[in-house]
């Protein structure tokens, strides 16, 4: 399997909102939607190059993995492709929770001192991303 590169843009916070779980970290890489969920994982864990967890699966899409000391958590997800995220942040979604409080909730989670523009991802299904100044997800 070729070795995917991650895209301007990486390093940005990026969010996920599913039915019953609430995710928030810094994007580190993206690989093409025709993998597999199995090689997603695969080339997830080759570009960590660290000893990992065996990966968990979150909602009904996402997969979650932890670094064997339990120190770094990390998140993958389909968004127009894959989305490795790293620093991953974890909640249960409350049931009546909006966008702004989710949103609010990241920032807080993530412990930004100057909240960033938020941007829909490319298929607007509850992942977001802080905007760029060329303000493309």
């Amino acid at each position: 399997m070729s070795r995917q590169t991650a895209p301007a843009g990486t390093g940005r916070q990026a969010v996920r909102f599913g039915r019953e779980t609430m995710i928030a970290g810094i994007l580190l890489g993206r690989a093409p939607r025709t993998l597999s969920s199995q090689h997603a994982r695969a080339w997830a864990t080759s570009l960590l190059q660290t000893r990992l967890l065996p990966w968990k699966e979150i909602e009904e899409d996402g997969w979650h993995t932890t670094s064997d000391l339990l120190i770094h958590q990390y998140a993958l997800f389909p968004d127009r492709g894959w989305i490795l995220l790293g620093g991953v942040v974890r909640a249960p979604r409350p049931p009546a929770a909006t966008d702004a409080y989710m949103l609010t909730w990241a920032e807080e989670a993530l412990g930004l001192a100057d909240p960033p523009a938020w941007l829909p991802g490319p298929e607007h299904d509850g992942t977001w991303y802080a905007a760029l100044p060329d303000k493309q997800p």
